[in-house]
């Protein structure tokens, strides 16, 4: 696959999703299987067929539980399965079931200690295992391990040397 970053500003001059006049705010694109461009937007989440040229808006509907959970969609991510991950400002992580044509929304709650630190998501990356790690803006990183549905909140603590160093965590790469 070609890098993105090569053909980014051709093609998004290119892609017949929005009115002329329409200002879209871009956050974060991803590449797809089947041809397909996912695009954060602060109008929502658009799933762009570049071989048909039809785009998917999905936005938030107050009436509709399995919306999205916010329209401004920060980042988004097409794992490995093809299990697509969106992060809605303040929205909590967003999964796409495709089966009911919704999202699945994952959001803190300070009384369970396997839930989001944060709704605040910053980054979403996939490690060689297929595990995801989320990272939340102001409070710390997340660990979803796909094997057993759970999640594994690393907070900064000051009096452990072997905590985060920080509270944010704006963005998350694996290592080589």
């Amino acid at each position: 696959m070609p890098p993105l970053h090569k053909s980014l500003p051709i093609a998004v001059q290119k892609l017949p999703l929005f009115a002329a006049r329409t200002t879209i705010i871009v956050y974060h694109l991803a590449l797809g299987r089947n041809n397909g461009l996912w695009i954060a937007t602060h109008n929502g989440l658009n799933h762009f067929n570049r071989k048909t040229k039809g785009n998917t808006p999905f936005v938030h509907d107050p009436k509709n539980p399995v919306s999205i959970s916010a329209n401004t969609v920060l980042k988004v991510v097409e794992d490995s399965q093809g299990v697509v991950w969106a992060a809605p400002e303040n929205g909590g992580l967003n999964v796409y079931d495709s089966e009911r044509g919704g999202f699945i929304h994952f959001k803190q709650n300070a009384a369970i200690r396997t839930s989001l630190v944060s709704d605040s998501v910053r980054s979403i990356m996939e490690d060689a295992s297929g595990d995801l790690w989320i990272g939340m803006y102001p409070a710390g990183l997340n660990y979803f391990d796909r094997n057993t549905a759970s999640i594994r909140q690393i907070k900064h603590n000051p009096l452990d040397k072997n905590s985060l160093h920080f509270k944010p965590v704006a963005a998350v790469q694996e290592a080589d």
